[in-house]
C-alpha cells in the first residue's frame, strides 16, 4: 500500500471514511438481503392477522438504508377497504406509499417496535354513521394473553405529505375536509397519556357543523401542542396558534371528547385580527347581507368558548372586541363609513333567565364622508330582535342610501339631521317606542318605476311611539306642489313587520297638483301622446285626507278650488263631498273606488253639476269613454244630478259593458253641432238645415247600461225646428229612435218652396199637424219608415202617463172635462192623420 501512504493526512481521512461508509451500506445491503424476506414476512403475517377488513398492495420493500437510522417497509399502492358492515365509498385509505418506520435494533431482536408512520399521495375517508360506527376501525384490539405480539406500536410520529382528508359525522353532524400539503402529528401514541404537538399545512379546509358553514375552502397553518389522556377523551391546549386566512388565532383550555358529548372549556383571542379576515371565517348565517361591502381595519378581540355540545346542549360563547379605524365602502361607489371604532360585546347565551343572542356596541363612533355619527346600540335575540338604538347624526342621504336603501327607492339626496331614540321588539308593535326629531332638506328622490322626481325643500317630523308626527312637509315634483302634516300611526310596525297597516292622518295643501306625474307608473310609449297610468289600492294602508287644492290636472280634466275629505280603508277610497270649480261652473262628488277585487277598480259616484260648460265637460272628460255625442257636438251650459257606476282594470282602462249612468240633466242655451241623427233628419226631409240646432233649455232623464243610451220622451223646441223624440243609441252608433214633428214647420218656409213627396200642403188653422217618424239603424245611413199607429200610440201612452193624475184631480173636483185642452172635431183629426200612413219613405 505504497499509494496509501503518500496521500496527504485529509486524504487519507477521507479514504477511510468513504471505505467505512462502503462497508456498512455492503453490510446493510447484506443485512437487507439476509432479512428483508424474513422481516417482511412477519411484519405482513403480523397486520394481516390484526385487520378487521381487506387491504390489496401492489408491492412492498426493505430497506435498512432509506429512513436510516430506521429500518423501512415501503407499501406501494395500498387500498384499505371499509369493513363489510359499513360501506361509503368502499375505501378507507388509498396511497401512492405509505412508509412504517422501525427501529433498527428491534430488527434483530424480533420484536419490531413501529416508531414512525409516512403517508404519501393518499386520500383519506374518515366516516361516522348515526349509531356511532366508524369505517375506520379496520385494526384489532390485541389481547397480550393469547400470544406473543411481535408487532409491537410504539408509535412517536405520523407524517402527512401530500394527503386529502374526509371525516364525516353523521350522529354529531360534523362534516371536515382539507388537504395535508406537509404535516406530522409528534407524541407517544402508544401511551394512554402523553403530549401531541402538530405542524401542518392545510389547504382548502372547509368546516360545518350543525349544518353551519364555519369554514370554507381556506388555507390554515397549525401549530398546535396539547396534552392527551386518551382514556377519558381529555386534550389540554397548551399555548397554540391557528393562522386562518391571515387571521392569527390563539388558543387555550381543554376539550373533553366522550361517547355522549362534548365538553369544552376554551379562551380564544386576537390580539390584533384583520377585519375582513375575520369576516371570512364567520358562518354565513351570522353575517347577514355583508357580500356587497369591502372592510378594512383590525379588530382586537378575546373570548371564551364553554360548555357540553350535544343535541340538547351548545356551549356558552362570550367575547369582548374593539375595533380600530374600521372603514366601510359599499363596492362599486365612492362612499365609506371610515373611523369606525367603538368597544363591544357578544354572547350567544345573555343570561340563564334570558337565553338570547346579545350584541352591544357601546361608544360606536364613526364619519360618513366627513360628517360624524355617533350611537349607542343593543341587539338582543338574532331570530326576533329586540332593538336598543340611540343614534345623533348629520349626512348626505345619497351617502346613506348607498348603506341602507329601500326597495321602492331609485336615488335620493339631501340632508338629513337625526337626534332619536328607538326600542322595540321586531313583529311587536306594541313594544315600539320612540322619541326624537328627524330634519331633512333639499332632499330629491325619485321612486323605482315611477319617473316623477320629488324635492323637498324641507321637513320636519317627530317620533312618537310607534307613530311619527309630521310638523311641517313641503316640496314638489315637477309643476306640482304639496305642503303636508298630520300623523303616520304604526309607521314603524308597517317598515319593519310583513302585513301591517299604516293610518294616516294628514292634511294636504297644494296650489298645483298635477296627476299626470305623480301616477305615472312607466315611460310613455314611442309616439304615444298620452300618459301610461296604473292604480291599485293597497290594504295595509289607511288614511283620511283634508285637501285644500287650488288647481288639479288629469289627463284633459282641470279643476280648481278643489276641497274636502279623501279617505281609504280596506282598498276601498272614499270621496265624502268634494266640492270643485270645473269647466266654468261648479261640482260636488261624492262616492268611492272599490279595489278589494284583485286588478279591478269598481267606481260608483254621485254628483251634482251646475251650470258647466258642456263643450269643455266633454273635452276634459275624454267624452266618457264613448263616441256616440262627442265634445264636438255640443255646446251649452249644463247642470245635472249624475248617478255613475262602472269597473276600470288597474291600467285605467274602461270596461265600457259596466257603465251604468242615471242622470237628471238641463242644458241651457244648448246647441246639437253636426249630431248624426239630426243630419239624418235632415237628408230625409231634404231641405230643413239640422247641422246646428239651437234651443233654450232642454230637460231629460238619461240612461246609459248595456251598451246603450236610453232616451225617454224630450221635447225639443229649437231655431230650426221644434220635435219630440224617444229611443234608444247604442255605443256602436246603432239608433232606434221614435220622432214627432210638426208639419207646418218641415212645410214651412226652409222647404216650400221645393218640389217634396208632400206635394202643397195648407195649413191646418192650429199648426198642430203632426208627423210621427221611425229612424233604425247605423246613425250614419239610418231607415226612415212613417210610423203613424205603433209611433203614436207610444207618444200617446207617454204623454198620457204625464198628465193621468192631472186629469184625475179635475174629474174628481170639478167633474167635467179638462178646461185647458182644445175641442177638435174627430172627423177633421182623421183627415188630417190621412198621410200619416205606414210605408217606408227613404
Amino acid at each position: 500500500m505504497p499509494g496509501f501512504f503518500r496521500m496527504n493526512r485529509t486524504q487519507r481521512i477521507l479514504l477511510i471514511i468513504a471505505a467505512c461508509l462502503a462497508g456498512i451500506a455492503i453490510l446493510f445491503s447484506a443485512l437487507a438481503t439476509i432479512y428483508k424476506d424474513k422481516v417482511r414476512n412477519i411484519v405482513v403475517e403480523s397486520i394481516n392477522k390484526n385487520l378487521n377488513s381487506k387491504v390489496d398492495v401492489a408491492d412492498i420493500s426493505f430497506s435498512f438504508i432509506r429512513n436510516f437510522p430506521y429500518a423501512t417497509i415501503d407499501f406501494q399502492q395500498v387500498k384499505a377497504h371499509e369493513p363489510k358492515e359499513f360501506v361509503t365509498t368502499g375505501s378507507v385509505l388509498n396511497a401512492g406509499k405509505i412508509s412504517l418506520l422501525f427501529s433498527i435494533t428491534s430488527i434483530f431482536s424480533e420484536e419490531y417496535r413501529l416508531k414512525k408512520i409516512v403517508l404519501t399521495d393518499a386520500s383519506l375517508n374518515l366516516q361516522i354513521d348515526a349509531n356511532g360506527n366508524s369505517n375506520y376501525e379496520i385494526w384489532k384490539k390485541s389481547d397480550s394473553s393469547k400470544s406473543k405480539q411481535v408487532f409491537k406500536l410504539e408509535l412517536q410520529n405520523v407524517e402527512f405529505k401530500n394527503v386529502d382528508v374526509l371525516y364525516y359525522n353523521v350522529s354529531k353532524k360534523q362534516d371536515l375536509s382539507f388537504k395535508i400539503n406537509d404535516g406530522s402529528l409528534k407524541g407517544n401514541f402508544s401511551e394512554n397519556n402523553y403530549n401531541l404537538t402538530s405542524d401542518a399545512n392545510l389547504e382548502g379546509a372547509s368546516v360545518i357543523i350543525d349544518e353551519i358553514k364555519y369554514i370554507t375552502n381556506r388555507d390554515c397553518k397549525l401549530q398546535l401542542s396539547l396534552d392527551v389522556d386518551q382514556q377519558i377523551g381529555w386534550y389540554t391546549f397548551k399555548p397554540s396558534t391557528i393562522q386562518l386566512s391571515g387571521l392569527l388565532l390563539e388558543v387555550n383550555g381543554k376539550v373533553i371528547d366522550n361517547e355522549k358529548n362534548l365538553d369544552v372549556d376554551l379562551e380564544i383571542s386576537s390580539p390584533d385580527a384583520d377585519l375582513p379576515s375575520l369576516l371570512s371565517v364567520i358562518p354565513e348565517k351570522y353575517l347577514g347581507d355583508t357580500k356587497g361591502y369591502n372592510y378594512s381595519g383590525n379588530i382586537e378581540f378575546k373570548g371564551t368558548v364553554k360548555g357540553k355540545s350535544d343535541k340538547t346542549h351548545s356551549p356558552l360563547v362570550a367575547f369582548k372586541f374593539k375595533s380600530r379605524n374600521v372603514s366601510l365602502n359599499p363596492k362599486g361607489t365612492p362612499y365609506h363609513l371610515r373611523n369606525m371604532n367603538c368597544t363591544g360585546f357578544f354572547t350567544n347565551r345573555k343570561n340563564n333567565s334570558n337565553p338570547v343572542t346579545y350584541l352591544n356596541l357601546q361608544n360606536f363612533k364613526a364619519t360618513l364622508e366627513g360628517k360624524p355619527f355617533h350611537a349607542e346600540i343593543e341587539i338582543e335575540n338574532f331570530n326576533k330582535p329586540r332593538l336598543n338604538i340611540v343614534a345623533s347624526l348629520e349626512a348626505d342621504l345619497k351617502a346613506i342610501s348607498k348603506f341602507f336603501k329601500p326597495d321602492t327607492l331609485n336615488e335620493i339626496s339631501g340632508l338629513v339631521k337625526v337626534d332619536a331614540k328607538f326600542n322595540g321588539i321586531a313583529g311587536d308593535k306594541n313594544t315600539y317606542r320612540s322619541s326624537g326629531d328627524i330634519y331633512f332638506s333639499n332632499v330629491d328622490f325619485t321612486l323605482k318605476q315611477k319617473p316623477a322626481h320629488f324635492k323637498i325643500q324641507k321637513g320636519l317630523f317627530h317620533l312618537n311611539g310607534n307613530d311619527l308626527m309630521v310638523e311641517e312637509l313641503i316640496g314638489n315634483t315637477g309643476s306640482s306642489d304639496f305642503s303636508i302634516s298630520g300623523t303616520f300611526e304604526n309607521l314603524f310596525a308597517w317598515l319593519l313587520i310583513d302585513n301591517q297597516r299604516l293610518n294616516i292622518k294628514a292634511s294636504i295643501h297644494s296650489n298645483s297638483l298635477d296627476l299626470d306625474e305623480l301616477m305615472a307608473k312607466e315611460e310613455t310609449p314611442a309616439g304615444s301622446t298620452d300618459t301610461v297610468y296604473t292604480m291599485t289600492l293597497s290594504n295595509n294602508l289607511k288614511f283620511s285626507v283634508d285637501v285644500d287644492i287650488k288647481k288639479l290636472k288629469f289627463k284633459k280634466f282641470q279643476a280648481s278650488d278643489i276641497q274636502g275629505v279623501i279617505s281609504m280603508a280596506e282598498k276601498v277610497l272614499n270621496t265624502n263631498e268634494l266640492n270643485f270649480n270645473t269647466v266654468e261652473g261648479e261640482a260636488r262628488l261624492k262616492g268611492i273606488i272599490d279595489n278589494r277585487k284583485d286588478k279591478i277598480l269598481k267606481i260608483e259616484y254621485d254628483a251634482i253639476v251646475n251650470n258647466l260648460n258642456i263643450n269643455l265637460l266633454f273635452t276634459e272628460m275624454g267624452n266618457f269613454g264613448q263616441d256616440v255625442i262627442v265634445d264636438k257636438n255640443l255646446k251649452g251650459k249644463v247642470s245635472a244630478v249624475v248617478k255613475f257606476r262602472s269597473s276600470w282594470s288597474e291600467k285605467l282602462e274602461l270596461d265600457e259593458n259596466s257603465i251604468y249612468v242615471k242622470s237628471d240633466i238641463t242644458i241651457e242655451n244648448g246647441e246639437l253641432i253636426n249630431f248624426e241623427p239630426m243630419l239624418a233628419l235632415s237628408r230625409f226631409l231634404k231641405g230643413a238645415d239640422l247641422k246646428t240646432v239651437k234651443f233654450s233649455t232642454l230637460t231629460n232623464t238619461i240612461e246609459i247600461k248595456n251598451r246603450k243610451i236610453y232616451i225617454p220622451l224630450m221635447e225639443i223646441k229649437s231655431t230650426a225646428l221644434d220635435l219630440s223624440a224617444s229611443g234608444e243609441h247604442t255605443f256602436d252608433n246603432i239608433v232606434d229612435y221614435k220622432l214627432r214633428l210638426y208639419l207646418s214647420q218641415i212645410m214651412g218656409r226652409k222647404v216650400k218652396e221645393q218640389n217634396t213627396e208632400f206635394g202643397t200642403v195648407e195649413d191646418d188653422g192650429l199648426g198642430r199637424t203632426m208627423i210621427f217618424l221611425s229612424m233604425k239603424g247605423p246613425v250614419g245611413n239610418p231607415k226612415f219608415t212613417w210610423d203613424r199607429n205603433a209611433v203614436e200610440k207610444k207618444i200617446t201612452d207617454e204623454v198620457k202617463k204625464e198628465s193621468i193624475s192631472f186629469k184625475n184631480i179635475i174629474k174628481e173636483e170639478f167633474g167635467k172635462k179638462d178646461p185647458g185642452k182644445p175641442v177638435v172635431n174627430d172627423k177633421k183629426k182623421k183627415e188630417e192623420l190621412q198621410i200619416d200612413y205606414e210605408e217606408d219613405v227613404q
